[in-house]
């Protein structure tokens, strides 16, 4: 397993995402705060997020991609293109009911891209329990079967931050 990366490009109106390795928890503080940013200046009408080089994708990554679509299809009234060619991610995707939510397609061209790495970012442990609790909020937002999978997470978030 690989560590993971988060790397990014900002074009015009269009943001890019690309996800790299191994997506846990323990990495998404940088990726929070680059979306709270660009969802506060409202910089990208057109969100594009490249999972072809994701390994796996832990539920509060999930749950930050869920934080995307709610953004684009609030304030813009589009889904966000998701591009994913690996049968065990497109599965993960579709099982959270991800094709509601996002365009999901098979190609895309980045060649022409030229993608900054997230720097890593600390934060405290409440932090990192609230960036995890809105994580798994949004994915529950996603579809029933969503509340019942992460019920028991967002109990014990919600009591470990009272």
């Amino acid at each position: 397993m690989s560590a993971g990366k988060y790397l990014y490009a900002i074009y015009s109106t269009t943001c890019y995402l690309k996800m790299v390795g191994d997506m846990k928890y323990t990495e998404c503080a940088a990726l929070d705060e680059l979306l709270d940013d660009i969802f506060k200046d409202n910089v990208c009408k057109e969100m594009i997020i490249d999972l072809s080089d994701t390994d796996w994708l832990d539920s509060t990554n999930l749950g930050l991609l869920a934080k995307i679509s709610r953004y684009s299809l609030k304030n813009h009234q589009a889904k966000p293109l998701l591009f994913s060619q690996k049968e065990d991610i497109n599965q993960l995707l579709d099982n959270m009911g991800f094709g509601n939510f996002f365009q999901i397609i098979d190609k895309i061209d980045e060649s022409q891209l030229q993608l900054q790495e997230l720097n890593e970012v600390h934060k405290c442990r409440q932090s990192m329990k609230k960036i995890m609790l809105d994580a798994h909020e949004n994915l529950i937002e996603m579809n029933s079967e969503n509340k019942e999978k992460f019920k028991n997470v967002i109990d014990v978030l919600r009591s470990s931050l009272s």
